[in-house]
């Protein structure tokens, strides 16, 4: 890997890192026998394979630059402690921390519950990795572990934009980026579920509420999803949104907003398709792969959810064809760093919380981890759950991320601290449950258990 120049999004993360740490963390839970050695050798291995995970940053002349980097590896740490530990741990690894720009770029922990099983945690920095590449590169992890003496060819990373169609980079459509800067910044405030408190970011915890759907449960949301028109993003989406109306006890109707992924492996295999244009094909490097696009709704006591399903899955396949997801994160590497600089870390965090991300929700969703060549098994280790968690510090102060492994869904709820506390949390988790077992889809077993918290807060 050759030091390069970042890309738009890039830079973007790196400066929404010095406001508000954007982490993402890949749980994964392995049966096998492997000791730490054999761990260490196989994280090492992974450097070597993504470079861009022990990479150093620096600048010159006011631009950034990713570098190799061997003094560092990837840091790592044992802890003994049940599996539900898992999720005080995923909280922990994305509490407010900048990452220093020497390197690395991605940390370990593996939870030993016995002999044979373990759950891995592998918590990466938003500038190299994100929920869709953070899960290959744990996959290759495994592979890894599973077979010392493989060999795995290295991928070092390349900028975003460097896959779009020249007519979609960013200075070709900074007037039509322009444009729906605008249009968000004079859109009508979205609905929101109340602060009951502020802190520094410093200060601040992010916490998860894990819901595990059984394969019974997964199942009856596909059926449902199929009959009534809508794809399980859409129906999730609904059902979280009339939670969120429940929970804030609203009688009257409200403007929701949703941010949704999209997956730009998808999305830019569909224009080559439709255009035969020749653009390069994003492979299984560490990187920033998927952008995201807005859905506004209005929400009253009485809208349908499958009405609503359908219109979530309406808006995003229409925002698709009109190419605005190519728009929308490189625009936002321009113009973040620049705000960033001119404003400082608290007026910069400030403004993401009331302006630049005035939604209701922010949701990201991989869908079946089967697609991106996940196997159940590599040699002697079987993964027996995959799924992930980020950080919803900038996002706002309640997301989700959604996972299918093994034909079966984890959503891991997530909110900030003392923004939103435990209790609110509660009923949003008991109004989701109630929406969803509305349409046919049992809420047993959905309920967590509580956990307790870590020391590193």
């Amino acid at each position: 890997m050759e030091a390069r120049e970042l890309g738009g999004v890039e830079r973007m993360t790196l400066a929404l890192d010095r406001v508000a740490t954007v982490n993402f963390t890949t749980i994964a839970r392995i049966r096998g026998k492997f000791d730490d050695t054999e761990l260490r050798h196989a994280l090492d291995a992974l450097a070597r394979r993504h470079p861009s995970l022990v990479a150093r940053l620096f600048r010159r002349r006011f631009r950034w630059y990713m570098q190799p980097n061997e003094v560092h590896s990837i840091e790592s740490r044992t802890i003994h402690c049940g599996f539900e530990a898992w999720a005080p741990h995923a909280e922990a690894e994305t509490k407010h921390q900048s990452w220093p720009l020497d390197g690395p770029r991605a940390r370990c922990t593996r939870l030993r519950h016995g002999d044979a099983d373990s759950t891995l945690l592998l918590t990466f920095h938003h500038v190299v990795s994100d929920g869709k590449s953070g899960v290959l590169v744990m996959r290759d992890l495994i592979r890894l572990l599973a077979d010392p003496s493989l060999r795995l060819p290295v991928i070092p990373t390349s900028p975003q934009e460097s896959f779009f169609p020249q007519a979609d980079r960013p200075s070709e459509n900074l007037g039509k980026a322009f444009g729906l800067l605008a249009h968000d910044m004079r859109a009508t405030p979205a609905a929101r579920l109340s602060f009951e408190g502020r802190a520094p970011v410093e200060a601040r915890a992010q916490r998860v509420v894990p819901m595990r759907f059984t394969e019974e449960q997964t199942s009856e949301l596909r059926t449902l999803a199929r009959r009534e028109g809508y794809t399980v993003h859409g129906l999730l989406s609904a059902a979280l949104m009339l939670a969120i109306h429940d929970t804030g006890d609203w009688k009257d109707e409200r403007t929701m907003r949703f941010f949704h992924p999209l997956d730009l492996r998808v999305y830019l295999e569909q224009i080559r398709q439709r255009t035969g244009e020749d653009l390069p094909r994003i492979g299984e490097a560490s990187g920033v792969y998927v952008s995201y696009v807005d859905s506004e709704h209005l929400v009253s006591p009485d809208t349908e959810l499958h009405a609503l399903g359908r219109d979530v899955t309406g808006q995003i396949q229409s925002q698709k064809a009109d190419g605005i997801p190519f728009l929308t994160s490189p625009f936002s590497g321009r113009l973040i760093p620049w705000m960033r600089a001119l404003l400082g870390s608290r007026r910069m965090l400030r403004l993401c919380e009331s302006q630049l991300t005035r939604r209701s929700f922010a949701f990201t969703n991989l869908g079946l981890l089967e697609r991106l060549d996940v196997r159940e098994r590599y040699g002697g280790l079987e993964i027996e759950e995959l799924h992930f968690f980020a950080a919803v510090s900038t996002m706002g102060p309640l997301g989700a991320t959604a996972t299918t492994f093994r034909n079966r869904l984890q959503l891991n709820l997530g909110h900030v601290e003392p923004v939103l506390g435990r209790a609110t949390m509660d009923r949003f988790r008991h109004h989701l449950m109630s929406r969803l077992d509305d349409v046919g889809v049992s809420g047993r077993n959905l309920d967590a258990k509580p956990v307790p918290s870590t020391s590193r807060e």
